[in-house]
């Protein structure tokens, strides 16, 4: 896989960083170690911070920000005058690929554009390959990685090695896994309640069926089995009474007009007895086939079960009117016209992440609560419970007013979608009241039957019984038809929901557990290399061994301490000073980006070692320099660093060369120009000369005083040249004239000794050309801003003289020419 360094950034326009028309640009060195100072509120963060909008389409500190405060303005640098922001980056192979170059705009209002000068056909999805977590790095992500909880850091961890997406993915099984989240989503509860009352309605309707069924043949079947036997066995009962079978005419029972029969029995036998014979058979029929039975009364506790669940939901919800607030809101941020994504419209705060997933989540709390509603009205709309008492309320022998009846009144809450608690428990006692009057007057009616039976004569009794009983069977047969076919489609339906459920839930149990085992894999790969670099960091300090222990059954990330001061498995966060855990942090990041071979083959650090000691500020960066660099092998990072601290700047004064490109930033921010400025011998000497030959003496003049400074400077460091206190600690101390004294005295030293190992030539040269030349004309000028410009060619000299002065300390080894060790050897 083809990685990339950062070679190049240039920035206009951006933050606190102006720079009309000339944009301020950084040169980066992938096989050297890329540092750059500069003093608090000269720019620093903001070049940090427009990588990291260039790269993740956010700055950080600006997302802190209320809404109020309208973030979004303050991505442009508010003096500069087009009101656009630039960042340029280009990226360079580690391949033999070209270089990618990616330009990302933004206007006042907060609009990101993206382009690529280079050609590139997706700048954007070369971007998003970039965006991972180990290669921007600031304080905060430091702090936060010890001092967040176990579950943020082990989902921190999962994105430093390269597993951010298997997190992802983890964390959206696992909670759609959730056996609420299932209920939620897939109704599954719901289906199962529907199923259990459609087995209860088939077996009270086979109950039914069969009764009638044997109120016509005097058989007593166990079951339904094939319902067209029973029909045929119905059928040939009727055909067995002559009258009977003249209305069926050779046809099926379940074919017979029973209208039709009625009026023709009324008109064969006459007489209002036999009418009111079979008005009391038909009400006897209707009392004893809507008992309200104990799997009624167990329906009506599982109706009360829901609206209690549903009572709960709206209490952890809180007002409805919240969820109508929350559905404006929705609305308001998922249209094209709203200037953030990560603006509430509500309390105007800010959010890290678009804020629509965060109402949307508040939203489906309320969602919840309709979902409870609509089963619950549901479960009523299906309870044969609440059928039987519909029927019952109409007889007139049970005497219930209208005002007092309770199925119209559930009636019109299942139309509105709502039922209230109160009513449900209601029904209860509405149910056990209905059933006594049942009862009641179910042995009244039997009473009533006997007496009309007895006087009419026993053809009429038989053939209205049997009329009578076939109607129901009929009836009955017809809705458990129905009802069986509804009851199979909900099995059906409950089948693949379960099955569903089943292979998200072994899903989620089996990515967790590889998701678990592969992140234990990425642990060990870096826990030696995390301790190795701790220690390192912290040497001369007690022996603190860090311990990476991830949770097999979640996310969580603990780090202990094996060992502290003898005291074993104990927490890091509880025991360590805030340099520890700092330096615990780095550790971690840096192991974690040495294995992690993501796309950035870069990682820029911003102020990280803020709460680092002296001491362990340069153990930091040697243990970068010597160890992590890519140095054009195949292993390491190219380091970028940023820092406002003044004594690392001495140390990358001290070690700026050929391993080290150190970058010092000048300017005037946010409202003037900015510059940086790389000590490249080099490149220096190349700038001043093309000044100088062009006649430019005041740009050229200030660059060679940077190459004499330079080049003595790294005399000093190479050679190891004494220096006075005021050099080593104080920069402002600095100027050329303590640059040539210290050398020109240790020179002296050396030679008073009898142990200078330069030659005499070089001695000569050094004492009767180039020091004196160069003290008594420019240093002196440039000291004291004294006298008249250069003439060009003054100063094209003058690079020359500093170049043989450098002569002075080098040697010829047979091969090439290299500095002399010391002042007294080779």
């Amino acid at each position: 896989m083809t990685r990339y360094f950062l070679y190049e950034v240039s920035v206009e326009g951006f933050r606190g960083i102006n720079n009309v028309g000339e944009p301020l640009k950084f040169r980066f060195n992938p096989v050297t170690v890329n540092s750059i100072h500069a003093p608090n509120g000269f720019g620093k963060s903001s070049v940090f911070e427009a990588i990291c909008y260039a790269i993740y389409g956010t700055v950080p500190r600006l997302q802190q920000l209320p809404g109020t405060e309208h973030a979004e303005q303050y991505v442009v640098n508010r003096f500069h005058p087009g009101g656009v922001g630039k960042v340029q980056l280009v990226f360079t192979p580690d391949d033999s690929g070209s270089n990618v170059s990616v330009l990302v705009t933004a206007d006042r209002q907060g609009v990101r554009t993206v382009s690529s000068p280079s050609g590139h056909p997706d700048p954007d999805s070369f971007l998003e390959s970039l965006r991972e977590d180990y290669a921007l790095v600031d304080y905060r992500r430091f702090t936060e990685f010890v001092e967040s909880s176990p579950l943020a850091r082990g989902r921190s961890f999962a994105s430093l090695v390269g597993l951010h997406k298997y997190s992802v993915v983890r964390q959206a099984l696992e909670g759609l896994g959730d056996p609420r989240s299932l209920n939620n989503h897939l109704g599954i509860a719901a289906v199962q309640t529907e199923v259990q009352q459609g087995q209860r309605d088939c077996e009270d309707l086979t109950s039914r069926l069969l009764s009638a069924f044997n109120a016509c043949t005097r058989q007593n079947p166990s079951m339904v089995g094939d319902p067209s036997r029973l029909i045929s066995e119905v059928t040939s009962t009727l055909n067995g009474v002559p009258f009977l079978a003249d209305l069926l005419e050779n046809r099926p029972v379940t074919e017979l007009d029973f209208i039709a029969a009625e009026r023709a029995l009324d008109e064969a036998e006459g007489g209002s007895d036999r009418r009111g014979f079979d008005i009391l058979s038909k009400t006897v029929n209707a009392l004893e086939s809507h008992e309200i039975t104990l799997d009624d009364r167990e329906s009506l506790r599982a109706l009360l079960t829901s609206a209690n669940t549903r009572d709960d939901a709206l209490m952890a919800a809180g007002l409805l009117d919240t969820r109508t607030l929350l559905k404006e809101a929705l609305r308001i941020v998922s249209s094209t016209d709203w200037p953030d994504a990560t603006l509430c419209p509500v309390c105007g705060s800010r959010s890290a992440e678009p804020i629509v997933s965060h109402i949307e989540e508040a939203i489906t709390v309320f969602d919840v609560v309709q979902d409870f509603d609509a089963e619950l009205v549901k479960l009523a709309k299906t309870s044969p419970t609440i059928a039987k008492l519909r029927v019952l309320e109409e007889l007139a022998c049970l005497g219930i007013p209208v005002e007092e009846r309770v199925v119209g009144r559930i009636d019109d809450a299942i139309r509105s979608g709502v039922l209230a608690t109160d009513l449900v428990k209601h029904i209860q006692a509405y149910a056990t009241s209905v059933e006594d009057k049942r009862l009641g007057a179910l042995d009244k009616m039997r009473q009533e039957l006997l007496a009309a039976q007895a006087s009419l004569p026993p053809s009429l009794v038989h053939i209205s019984r049997l009329l009578s009983s076939s109607k129901q069977f009929c009836e009955t047969l017809e809705v458990w038809e129905t009802r069986s076919r509804e009851l199979a489609d909900k099995r059906a339906g409950l089948a693949s929901l379960l099955r569903w459920k089943t292979f998200v839930e072994a899903a989620a149990a089996t990515f967790s557990q590889e998701e678990s085992r592969l992140a234990d894999e990425r642990v060990d790969e870096i826990q030696a290399e995390t301790r190795s670099l701790f220690s390192q960091l912290m040497r001369g300090g007690p022996d603190v061994k860090p311990s990476m222990q991830r949770s097999r059954g979640n996310q969580q990330l603990d780090i202990k301490l094996e060992d502290f001061y003898g005291i074993s498995d104990v927490s890091a966060r509880a025991l360590l000073s805030e340099s520890y855990r700092n330096a615990l942090a780095a550790s971690t990041f840096l192991a974690a980006a040495k294995s992690h071979m993501g796309t950035p083959r870069y990682i820029i650090l911003d102020d990280v070692t803020s709460s680092f000691d002296a001491g362990h500020q340069v153990a930091l960066m040697e243990l970068i320099r010597t160890r992590l660099q890519y140095a054009g092998g195949s292993e390491g990072l190219q380091f970028i660093i940023l820092s406002h601290d003044s004594m690392l700047e001495k140390y990358f004064d001290t070690v700026n060369g050929d391993r080290w490109l150190h970058i010092k930033l000048r300017g005037l921010p946010p409202q003037g120009f900015m510059s940086a400025s790389s000590y490249d011998a080099d490149r220096l000497r190349k700038e001043a000369e093309s000044h100088l030959r062009s006649g430019d003496v005041l740009t050229g003049g200030p660059l060679v005083r940077q190459y004499l400074e330079y080049k003595l400077g790294y005399v000093i460091s190479k050679l190891a040249i004494p220096v006075p206190p005021d050099y080593a600690h104080r920069g402002d101390r600095r100027m050329l004239s303590t640059y040539i004294k210290a050398i020109r005295d240790a020179v002296e030293l050396f030679r008073a000794a009898g142990r200078c190992v330069l030659e005499p030539s070089q001695l000569s040269a050094l004492d009767g050309t180039h020091v004196p030349a160069l003290m008594t004309n420019f240093v002196s000028h440039y000291e004291t801003a004294s006298g008249s410009p250069f003439d060009p060619y003054v100063l094209l000299g003058v690079l020359q003289s500093v170049d043989e002065l450098v002569e002075c300390f080098m040697y010829d080894d047979g091969a090439t020419r290299r500095f002399y060790r010391r002042l007294d050897s080779r």
